[in-house]
């Protein structure tokens, strides 16, 4: 049963959503590490990286370095993610990149610098500058032992199809992320274990409402460290057992306005089964139990059941299908909900037309269940793409992507829907 406080805020949460303090959803302390080499190393179907196609590089001593450029066209008809009146326009993004990765036998350092930025035909203000700065490690301190690193700075764009963007601003929220992150794992025997730890800090821009007024964000600004631990037991070379603990801290900046503080704790526990039971399939499920405590005692603490899996079926050498699940607690963005619970699904095929030719075909599904106050989100997004390597330095791509959202509840958000195309040409030196 919903809290009366719940009910009783609906109007209160709308006119507090029109601050914009809303939480960025912690990031997976996954994405800031390479994965470890796997314990059932295998060529797998469908690359994009096909042989005899990889760009050669430049060498540089001990490093190659490769260049990129990239440029495309995009068409949105549904630019600001409106209910009604939705305006359309195109866009060209250009997209710079240089890659320098060492040649070393053992040990690997890889530093990435991209940027993209988005010019608009009509919606001038729409246009966007992202930059990202990269380096990782992988440092093998014995045949058993292994230490990787990421240091990443990103300046980044909030879209306007985010749940977090609950106010028409007349520029995009920009802000800045910069993560920092370690591992070390050692094998012994059929025992590995793992430990990671990461550390990541957003500072978001202030943005301006569409009558010219300031719009101070300070309120989102965090910092969250998390650490993990994991033991995995490899009972043959095609099954092992894992047991996985995930601990997280978030601090939140203080807001000017009235709102209670966002910090929080939290862990999550996980037990599981890495798999490869033939040719065809491999994969890795973990359930267990995840929660996230405030501090603050205006807002309740969550918990719930744990669920991270995916797995990749291989029908035939050309055809690669994945499916992945995840569940976990993201902090809210509505100012009377501490945290959301947020379940997602995916499937994607990939399949090799020709051999330089890789379709791609791609179904989610996003469902956000919110604490303390009275709303449901629902996501569904289908996704098409076709990429053709020409040569070893060109390539061509297209991709076409529909996007719903629906919002229930009191304290809904907002129902929209989006299509997006892209064609685009790329060159690799």
């Amino acid at each position: 049963m919903r809290s009366r406080r719940s009910r009783a805020g609906g109007i209160a949460a709308r006119m507090a959503s029109a601050m914009c303090l809303l939480a960025p959803a912690t990031p997976a302390l996954a994405q800031y590490l390479d994965p470890l080499p796997s314990r059932f190393p295998r060529d797998r179907n469908v690359d994009t990286l096909v042989p005899g196609y990889e760009a050669p590089g430049v060498p540089l001593g001990p490093f190659i370095m490769t260049p990129s450029l990239a440029a495309s066209a995009l068409y949105s008809d549904n630019i600001y993610a409106q209910e009604a009146n939705a305006t359309d326009d195109v866009a060209l993004r250009i997209a710079p990149s240089v890659k320098l990765q060492s040649i070393w036998p053992v040990n690997k350092v890889a530093v990435n610098l991209t940027g993209q930025f988005d010019r608009f035909s009509t919606l001038k203000r729409e246009n966007a500058e992202r930059f990202d700065a990269d380096v990782t490690t992988l440092l093998e301190l014995s045949s058993d032992t292994i230490v990787r690193s990421r240091l990443r700075w990103q300046r980044l764009q909030e879209p306007r199809s985010s749940q977090n963007a609950f106010v028409q601003t007349l520029e995009p929220i920009r802000y800045d992320m910069t993560s920092s992150a370690i591992g070390l794992s050692h094998d012994l025997n059929r025992i590995r274990l793992t430990g990671e730890a990461a550390a990541i800090k957003t500072n978001y821009f202030n943005g301006r409402l569409q009558d010219g007024t300031a719009l101070d964000t300070r309120g989102r600004d965090s910092t969250a460290l998390t650490l993990r631990g994991r033991i995995e037991y490899a009972q043959m070379p095609g099954l092992s057992y894992f047991l996985q603990g995930t601990y997280n801290d978030r601090d939140f900046r203080p807001s000017l306005s009235a709102t209670p503080q966002r910090d929080s704790t939290g862990y999550e526990v996980l037990a599981g089964v890495s798999f490869e039971p033939s040719a065809l399939m491999r994969g890795e499920i973990g359930i267990g139990y995840l929660a996230q405590n405030f501090k603050d005692p205006f807002f309740h603490d969550y918990g719930n059941l744990g669920v991270r899996g995916r797995l990749q079926y291989y029908p035939t050498r050309l055809t690669t299908i994945t499916l992945e699940a995840d569940r976990r607690v993201e902090d809210s963005g509505t100012p009377l909900s501490g945290a959301y619970l947020s379940t997602s699904l995916s499937i994607k095929a990939e399949h090799a037309l020709l051999r330089t030719l890789i379709v791609t075909a791609s179904a989610d599904y996003q469902a956000d269940r919110f604490n303390d106050v009275d709303r449901d989100d629902d996501r569904y997004a289908l996704g098409l793409r076709a990429e053709y390597q020409a040569n070893r330095v060109l390539s061509f791509s297209a991709s076409a992507s529909h996007l719903n959202v629906t919002s229930d509840g009191l304290d809904r958000y907002r129902n929209f829907s989006e299509n997006r195309f892209m064609a685009g040409i790329s060159i690799r030196r």
